[in-house]
């Protein structure tokens, strides 16, 4: 609760045009001296990555890899910092893509159980 005195801890503060921080500054000194933000935010290292990522992960995805975009993986490659099992694992989960492996498996080991189970009942 401001105490009831009409004391205020503010100050008004009258600032003078120069004072003030212009973003417009900061920008037109970034797209004039280049640097390694030139170009989109990526050095041609980052161009030559994200090339060989993309194709990689559209390999990795094999035929849902129609269903994504150069865009969608680039943005994940991106994101991950190039690191293509876990932007391919992203994309697969974006996409909702189940891997058939735990069904698989339990099948597998049902069938595996009754047949053991037949094997073990024609023999008694």
């Amino acid at each position: 609760m401001p105490p009831k005195s009409g004391f205020s801890r503010t100050r008004n503060v009258d600032y003078d045009d120069d004072d003030i921080y212009d973003d417009g500054d900061y920008y037109e000194e970034e797209e004039a001296g280049g640097g390694a933000d030139a170009g989109g935010g990526m050095t041609e290292d980052d161009k030559e990555q994200m090339r060989a990522g993309t194709i990689r992960v559209r390999e990795a995805l094999g035929d849902k890899s129609d269903f994504t975009s150069d865009e969608q993986i680039q943005e994940a490659l991106w994101h991950y910092y190039y690191d293509v099992g876990k932007s391919v694992s992203y994309l697969k989960n974006k996409l909702g893509v189940v891997e058939p492996k735990t069904e698989a498996l339990v099948i597998s080991l049902y069938e595996s159980y009754v047949g053991q189970m037949l094997t073990w009942c024609t023999h008694s």
